[in-house]
């Protein structure tokens, strides 16, 4: 398995160049692409490809071809726009995290403590908090809010990562009542300031920036609405831009 992280390649070229240094081909750029398709074509290897929104379509051609060559390969593309490149392509869907639904809450302590656990936004709160705090742990004290938290954040998981991220300094309580202020709790101080994933609001404005200007239009009016929207009213509200 080879991963390799797509998020500042723009360009056909440099996706060649990343791809080389992921396999560990050395070369020539002008045979570049020659001398990863040669490496690849007797290997059973999956390629894990992430964030490759931005090389939709201009990568296309290298995909086909390392597929076309490369019998034994299968690639994992992670992206939020299908490649739609007649490759045989399997198109799934990634929904949030299930989270605990609102009428659990009204359970007493000691029952959420047994079935929290069932929703994967819960286990995956719990995993990243004993990482930055080896003794957490979900107790009656804690369950409330932790369910509390996984459904105010809509099981997304960078917002968990990011909100469990500080478990070694405030109580999940405490995380709720910072959700509250104007403080951007949905950030991170133990990662690099260029980085898309420090904060929520920087990883939403990565995506936003990289949509079409019309799209970014739709988006700008149908902010008006809180908890969804019919097609009829967006195309109200949206008109030519729609």
């Amino acid at each position: 398995v080879v991963f390799l992280d797509l998020a500042d390649v723009r360009t056909p070229e440099r996706f060649q160049t990343e791809l080389a240094i992921a396999l560990g081909i050395r070369g020539t750029p002008l045979q570049r692409l020659a001398d990863i398709v040669e490496y690849l074509r007797p290997k059973r290897l999956l390629l894990t490809l992430d964030h490759c929104e931005h090389l939709v379509p201009a990568g296309i051609a290298i995909v086909r071809l390392l597929l076309r060559e490369c019998p034994y390969l299968r690639i994992l593309s992670g992206s939020r726009v299908p490649w739609r490149g007649g490759m045989g392509e399997k198109v799934i869907a990634t929904p949030p995290l299930s989270i605990p639904p609102l009428s659990i809450l009204r359970h007493p302590p000691s029952y959420l403590v047994l079935t929290l656990p069932n929703w994967a936004s819960v286990r995956l709160f719990l995993s990243e908090a004993t990482n930055v705090q080896s003794d957490f742990r979900l107790t009656e004290k804690n369950a409330l809010s932790i369910a509390q938290l996984c459904r105010r954040l809509d099981g997304l998981p960078l917002a968990i990562l990011l909100m469990a991220g500080w478990a070694n300094t405030l109580t999940p309580a405490e995380m709720l009542v910072e959700m509250e202020t104007e403080q951007d709790i949905l950030s991170s101080s133990e990662m690099d300031d260029i980085t898309p994933y420090r904060s929520l609001h920087s990883s939403i404005d990565v995506s936003y920036r990289h949509l079409l200007p019309e799209i970014q239009r739709c988006l700008y009016h149908l902010s008006v609405f809180r908890g969804g929207w019919t097609m009829e009213v967006a195309e109200k509200v949206c008109g030519e831009a729609f």
